[in-house]
């Protein structure tokens, strides 16, 4: 998938809630993770339906529970450390992509997904204002996604990041007449 393309929801399978898809006939495609909070903060927690794929991409290799695998992300050709956790959960194993400590690769996801966090950020402060739990989905009308694709060597992932692919209500034609932006709908509305 390139920039700028848009996902319509008919043609993607959803394999956690509204987090990751994957898409039918991708050749190489492990997942799609919409982007959330965790993404600009430490990394994703990979859904059990999901690993399997990141388990093809390594040779049928994954982390046992308790262990780290040092992984590299790639984007824009750029190398990117991280690390591929299986941590211990009650039950079940909670695979993650963690890169908390790469501040480098977390600066190119604020700048690159700048309207996700324009989203994200103030509905998230909202809910903890009123005691909530600051669980924030960004609409699919304006999400952005991280692609993670198999590349030729195991534990190493290529990442495309897939911009919003319309034009946000404030930057349509109808922009010299806006009143307000709702963004929680993606609607703006007309005076």
């Amino acid at each position: 998938m390139g920039k700028g393309i848009r996902l319509p929801t008919s043609e993607r399978r959803k394999s956690r809630g509204n987090s990751w898809s994957r898409g039918k006939g991708e050749p190489g495609l492990i997942g799609r993770k919409k982007v959330d909070w965790s993404i600009f903060e430490e990394g994703t927690t990979i859904p059990q339906n999901v690993v399997q794929f990141f388990s093809r991409a390594n040779d049928g290799r994954m982390p046992e529970r308790g262990e780290v695998f040092y992984i590299t992300l790639v984007v824009d050709e750029k190398e990117y450390k991280a690390e591929l956790h299986n941590k211990k959960r009650q039950g079940s194993d909670l695979t993650q992509i963690r890169y908390d400590s790469n501040k480098e690769l977390r600066q190119v996801f604020l700048e690159q997904f700048q309207r996700s966090y324009a989203y994200i950020k103030p509905e998230r402060e909202r809910l903890l204002a009123m005691g909530r739990k600051p669980s924030v989905v960004v609409p699919d009308p304006i999400a952005e996604y991280l692609e993670f694709h198999e590349t030729t060597g195991p534990f190493r992932y290529h990442v495309e990041l897939v911009h919003f692919g319309g034009t946000l209500p404030s930057e349509s034609k109808c922009s010299r007449k806006i009143r307000s932006v709702d963004w929680r709908s993606a609607r703006c509305e007309i005076k």
